[in-house]
């Protein structure tokens, strides 16, 4: 990169979060693909016609009660996500978040 191009780079970071995916639990299918549907994919979309972006941040409540089934089906989210973006998997940071833990277990800890 030259010094002229190095001063004019933006670095860009999509941020998301609170996806509270609830797996088999989810009875409301509709709500997530109004939301991460169609809508979602427009979004993308006009967010990288200003550019690429560089790293995806995702702050808290990934799963609802972080089960393994909800980490199963919010991985491809993900994986659709950075592909779609054009990004390896180290350009995606996940920040835990308080529905993100098992609950039931170690109640006494908590």
């Amino acid at each position: 990169m030259s010094a002229e191009s190095e001063a004019n780079y933006r670095l860009r970071i999509l941020h998301v979060s609170d996806l509270h995916e609830r797996g088999s639990r989810e009875n409301e299918h509709w709500r997530r693909r109004r939301v991460l549907g169609n809508a979602w994919e427009r979004n993308l979309q006009e967010v990288l016609q200003d550019g690429p972006i560089d790293l995806v941040c995702f702050t808290g409540d990934v799963a609802d009660w972080g089960s393994p089934e909800e980490y199963e089906r919010v991985t491809d989210f993900f994986e659709a996500l950075v592909e779609r973006l054009g990004l390896g998997r180290e350009r995606l940071f996940i920040v835990p978040g308080n529905h993100d833990i098992a609950r039931p277990i170690e109640k006494e800890a908590r």
